[in-house]
């Protein structure tokens, strides 16, 4: 089955907060770049596909779970970057572990990871199964870092490294509720 355009449909078989995350990235429409590099998101990646992404982000943090959203898409591309970092009780620096969706952990600092690859054939979802995300300087209004990931297709075996920065990413409130539906009791 394929969407207009001849892009292949991903099917609904991605049951994490990841696959929740492609599927949101898909609607996204940003700018590409920015002369200003505040907000600005510059990854590139090395594997089964290579290339780069350098688009503004856009960040939503929800305090009822201390968890901060960046997303960034480049709207000439399609491709796009996405993740959520759990921070242990408010926006700080700090290194934190990325895992797999699939991997039930209950403890912070840690985050999750996507990332969409489209070309003109094709669309892929890659889910991050390692690396750091570090958030180097953070305030209400915005947060910068850098990201060192690994991530896997989503349906398949190929394989990426992904490496960049994110530079005064703007942060606004989440719409709640948000965060997490379940969430570990602490104690």
């Amino acid at each position: 089955m394929a969407f207009p355009g001849n892009r292949p449909y991903l099917p609904p078989a991605m049951r994490t907060p990841i696959a929740i995350a492609l599927i949101l990235l898909s609607g996204c429409n940003r700018p590409a770049t920015s002369p200003d590099p505040n907000g600005l998101v510059s990854v590139r990646w090395t594997g089964a596909v290579q290339g780069q992404l350098a688009a503004i982000g856009a960040g939503r943090w929800c305090a009822a779970d201390s968890l901060l959203e960046v997303v960034a898409v480049d709207s000439i591309t399609d491709h796009a970057v996405g993740f959520s970092l759990l921070m242990q009780d408010s926006l700080r620096p700090g290194q934190h572990p990325i895992v797999a969706g699939s991997v039930a952990a209950n403890w912070r600092p840690l985050g999750f990871a996507a990332f969409r690859w489209a070309s003109d054939t094709a669309l892929k979802g890659y889910e991050a199964t390692g690396g750091t995300i570090t958030v180097s300087a953070a305030t209400p209004a915005s947060v910068s870092g850098t990201v060192d990931l690994r991530l896997r297709l989503s349906q398949g075996i190929d394989t990426v490294n992904l490496t960049g920065s994110f530079t005064t990413v703007p942060i606004l409130p989440a719409s709640a509720p948000c965060g997490r539906l379940v969430k570990i009791r602490q104690g």
